[in-house]
């Protein structure tokens, strides 16, 4: 699957893909079925008979590979907001806008990378300990 760059088709929860070669394979398998799917909604009696079919297939894919021998369920594991939220933290960041305040180009960037880290640690924590939380109920 590797060679194909299809190694998101189906779960594999012992992934050896670094993540820029996963995010590329994403995109390739994206670009892959893109064409099916726009041949298949060219009417809407197709698109919702796709969009009925589609949600049995989502299901049925739930039902076999949600399951512990596909899916790591330990909260310690890699959790998706712990490695993402910095972006979103930058964006907050953004929205602030620093730079009506701040006008030195050095000074900005440094408060602006302390701010979205700084952000990004408190979100983190507090999620990691919500999940704990939740988990151990």
């Amino acid at each position: 699957m590797n060679c194909t760059l299809v190694f998101n088709l189906l779960p594999d929860p012992d992934i050896k893909v670094i993540g820029v070669g996963w995010f590329l394979g994403l995109i390739f398998l994206f670009y892959m079925l893109f064409p099916f799917f726009v041949f298949l909604i060219d009417n809407k009696r197709r698109a919702w008979a796709v969009f009925g079919i589609s949600l049995v297939v989502n299901f049925l894919c739930q039902e076999y590979f949600f399951t512990e021998e596909f899916v790591n369920f330990d909260v310690g594991r890699h959790n998706i907001e712990i490695y993402l939220c910095h972006m979103v933290m930058f964006r907050v960041v953004e929205k602030v806008h620093f730079e009506k305040f701040i006008h030195d180009s050095n000074i900005l960037f440094l408060v602006t990378c302390a701010a979205g880290i700084g952000l990004t640690i408190m979100f983190s924590y507090c999620m990691k300990k919500t999940i704990n939380r939740v988990i151990t109920r």
